[in-house]
């Protein structure tokens, strides 16, 4: 039972229509949840091993691996398979072909490719199609673990944060990055550095550079600190100074001339003060303004908050329940310059929905076993017409410092969404699994039109299989 568990963990699954390829199947995320918050063995297991919520999020997922298979030598293979049917549009295929190893106790390898039909419908598709099927390298990387160092090059996910509906500075939607990744660990801390290379966007090559600082206050509090520089240039080439993980990203480049970037910084608070609850919280940075002397200080500030609370067992045996908030305001991850803004590939590398909303989710999930799960949840979700598709503008230069500058939050026709939804996932051991879900969205001002409302129920199943897979230990 563990071996397929881990397999299934490394393979991944087929989401519902409606959700983008690269999202981190929901499976694999409620079981992740679910360990990290009930099991009082696997937080000695992170603790002994240096790590921190951070890691048992969404970070370092090989020790989760481990921790499940109970060992340190894994070979193996797999191959998924997926239909999938999301209200009344064309079907879905995909297909998955992962293979994974755990050669050593220090050293992880893992390759997957993707097909899915459904890529090319979301409109900002960059890559080809062939006969009704894009796909694309997943995940791709060489991990290395030591004592005190942990190493990645290759392609995988990053993601900061312990969110529900996604985090502020990297999301468990957006598409795989090519980074190397460099952690060292201290016996209450970790210090973690990014290199990570981007698409290029009109003309300019595009990297992220990235440090995160993360201290373990108490064995129930975290607190992390995020630091990001986004850089732009004509010709291909790092910066080496953003290379330095001990640097202050923006004041090297407040410093300039040469050096440009859009730098984020987020602070992240992980607490849990009894077995079966964790409340955390990630504030995020995008620009402030200090000052007041010139027309161009009136510009808002472009900030995100987000905090939740998550409890087991409340009321329900085998229950998990949370509810989370979400604000992020108008301009967020975006410059004048649109080679800055914090995308890849057309796709949101921060919180999912982008910029300028307000959101309120609440959910109960009840384990039926090991593998299955029901869950109800409520999304409240108001939008501003300042999405992150819409292009730059500076009103406030029309104003002076003494008539001052201010814009409601969210901004101009609010679009309001009300869905309740209910959703399970089921797996009958250890080759068939179906996920569906259903539910009603109540819209009003859709698409910011004053008055236009868009309600209707929708519906979606996926079918996924298992053709093959073999695993050596």
């Amino acid at each position: 039972m563990r071996r397929f568990l881990l397999l299934y963990i490394l393979a991944g699954t087929v989401t519902a229509q409606n959700l983008p390829l690269d999202y981190q199947d929901p499976f694999t995320v409620d079981l992740y949840r679910r360990t990290v918050l009930t099991s009082e063995k696997y937080q000695s297991y992170l603790l002994n091993h240096h790590l921190t919520y951070e890691d048992a999020s969404f970070g370092d997922q090989s020790t989760f691996f481990r921790y499940l298979n109970g060992s340190n030598n894994v070979l193996g293979q797999s191959v998924r398979l997926g239909y999938s049917v999301y209200e009344d549009e064309s079907p879905v295929y995909s297909g998955r072909l992962g293979s994974f190893g755990y050669l050593t106790e220090r050293i992880t390898v893992h390759n997957e490719m993707t097909l899915d039909s459904s890529l090319p419908r979301s409109g900002h598709y960059v890559g080809k199609e062939w006969r009704g099927l894009s796909g694309y390298s997943r995940r791709a990387f060489l991990h290395y673990s030591g004592e005190r160092v942990r190493l990645l090059l290759g392609r995988d996910f990053v993601r900061f944060g312990m969110g529900k509906t996604g985090n502020l500075l990297f999301s468990p939607v957006s598409r795989p990055l090519d980074q190397i990744r460099i952690q060292w660990l201290g016996d209450k801390f970790t210090v973690n550095s990014y290199l990570i290379q981007l698409d290029n966007s009109d003309g300019f090559y595009r990297h992220v550079y990235a440090h995160r600082f993360s201290l373990v206050i108490t064995p129930k509090l975290v607190v992390s600190l995020t630091e990001t520089a986004l850089e732009s240039r004509t010709g291909n080439g790092v910066e080496l100074s953003l290379l330095n993980p001990f640097l202050v990203y923006h004041a090297e480049q407040m410093n300039g001339p040469d050096l440009t970037a859009n730098t984020l910084g987020t602070i992240e608070i992980a607490w849990r003060p009894r077995p079966g609850l964790i409340a955390y919280g990630e504030f995020l940075l995008d620009d402030y303004q200090f000052d007041k002397e010139e027309p161009g200080d009136l510009e808002p500030n472009e900030i995100g908050g987000l905090m939740g609370i998550e409890v087991t067992d409340l009321m329900i045996n085998n229950s998990q329940s949370g509810v989370e908030l979400v604000a992020i305001t108008n301009r967020t991850y975006k410059t004048p310059t649109g080679s800055e803004w914090w995308l890849h590939r057309n796709d949101p590398m921060g919180y999912e929905l982008g910029s300028d909303l307000f959101r309120m989710y609440g959910w109960l999930q009840v384990w039926l076993h090991d593998f299955s799960w029901v869950e109800f949840s409520l999304d409240y979700l108001q939008r501003g017409e300042g999405e992150l598709d819409v292009p730059w503008d500076s009103p406030w230069d029309a104003y002076t410092v003494e008539e001052g500058y201010s814009e409601p939050f969210p901004t101009g026709v609010v679009e309001t969404t009300i869905t309740p939804k209910l959703a399970f996932h089921w797996i009958k051991v250890p080759h068939v699994e179906i996920h569906g879900e259903a539910g009603y969205r109540m819209i009003s001002n859709e698409d910011h039109i004053q008055g236009q409302d868009g309600d209707g129920w929708f519906f979606s199943i996926t079918l996924a299989t298992n053709l093959g897979w073999k695993i050596m230990d």
